[in-house]
């Protein structure tokens, strides 16, 4: 069995937060085992004994002694040898289970969908899976670039850029949340957003790109924001701690952290749009498919049914995530979050994957606007059929 490398809270916190655990079962222990069975069986006798001839009629050493013999036992047995050889000889041998990396990055919806995955159960005898602990969108650009990842989660923008620069990248699945959420003061909305200061934690990226568009929509003057970005949502959310903070676009679970740190400091901030809503009354489309499953174009080409079991895999964490409420617990121990934070933001994420024919007209509606709004969010252009994998 292949375990998974331990995730590092610490050291991940720092990451895109855009985020159960299954079990995976390695395989080749009971193949190898009985193909040593099988050839010590067919071993010839160094005794005498006339208990040992009598262990061994049926092999191949002990045919002479058994044609000898006027005991129709030993020459049945030592008849029906050659032609089991011939069978074990001929049969194919079974394929040996792929190696396969997996990428996680930090981030409840990122461990609940693969942070498990190296003991699914749907990868069983297909591959032997470790997990790496992703701390920055680049460790997944040379992840891909060198060969040294062979799958992982990322945004959805990010997988299109990478795809559109070469890279060996395949999308192969959504996992849906309810995960970008605008914090400001109690009961204030899009007009209140009007001239404000906003803190979004990344130029360019989906959280930017399509709250500037539903801000746009909504009727807010975009170019009266102060857009104040940055590149660390750890301190994003201490910023939110000390009052510093009253307009923000954060994920999940980042937003649930800065609005109890805000509350606990005495500040005014909670959460007033939430974005994915917003898409859907502001474009007509489904889910905003923000997060990708992915994997190499090398995997999906040469070794589909492991692709298929990573599919399988992550659509059963998925469903086990929203529906099992001891989840909660385990994510908890395996981000270092605090269990009554992932207790409650966890129901609130509304979590769903979907495959890629599923969710293609929404990854298309997101894409064609990311690509109208900031060009370079997508290396500038739409990714064509060959990104879709799934």
């Amino acid at each position: 069995m292949q375990s998974s490398t331990p995730v590092n809270p610490i050291r991940l916190f720092s990451v895109l937060a855009l985020s159960v655990a299954l079990l995976l079962a390695g395989c080749g222990d009971d193949n190898t085992a009985s193909d040593d069975n099988t050839a010590s069986s067919s071993q010839p006798a160094s005794s005498s004994e006339p208990a040992s001839g009598s262990a061994t009629a049926s092999g191949s050493a002990s045919g002479s002694e058994s044609a000898s013999s006027s005991e129709p036992a030993s020459g049945s047995a030592s008849a029906s040898a050659p032609a089991d050889e011939s069978e074990s000889a001929s049969a194919p041998a079974a394929a040996e289970p792929v190696e396969v990396a997996v990428g996680v990055p930090f981030g409840i919806v990122q461990i609940a969908a693969l942070g498990g995955v190296a003991e699914a159960p749907a990868l069983d005898g297909l591959a032997e899976v470790t997990t790496v602990s992703i701390t920055n969108p680049d460790e997944l650009r040379t992840g891909f670039a060198t060969g040294e990842l062979d799958a992982a989660i990322m945004p959805a923008n990010v997988a299109a850029i990478l795809f559109n620069r070469d890279v060996d990248v395949r999308l192969v699945g959504v996992v849906d949340a309810q995960l970008l959420q605008v914090l400001g003061p109690a009961g204030a909305g899009w007009s209140e957003l009007d001239g404000a200061t906003v803190h979004i934690p990344f130029p360019g990226d989906i959280a930017d790109v399509t709250f500037r568009q539903l801000a746009a929509d909504n009727g807010v003057d975009v170019d009266s924001l102060n857009l104040m970005y940055g590149t660390s949502l750890p301190d994003l959310v201490a910023a939110a701690a000390t009052g510093d903070v009253t307009h923000a676009v954060l994920p999940q679970h980042f937003a649930a952290a800065a609005v109890g740190q805000a509350m606990a400091g005495g500040h005014d901030l909670v959460p007033i749009i939430d974005l994915q809503e917003a898409w859907a009354t502001s474009t007509g489309g489904g889910r905003l498919p923000q997060i990708a499953v992915v994997a190499s174009g090398a995997l999906v080409a040469d070794h589909p049914q492991v692709v298929a079991g990573l599919q399988t895999a992550s659509a059963a964490a998925v469903d086990r995530a929203a529906n099992d409420p001891a989840v909660a617990t385990e994510l908890a121990a395996a981000t270092g979050l605090p269990d009554p934070l992932v207790g409650a933001v966890l129901p609130s994420l509304d979590l769903a994957y979907r495959s890629v024919p599923d969710a293609r007209s929404d990854l298309d509606l997101m894409l064609a606007a990311l690509l109208a709004d900031a060009p370079d969010s997508l290396a500038g252009t739409l990714p064509d059929d060959a990104f879709f994998a799934g």
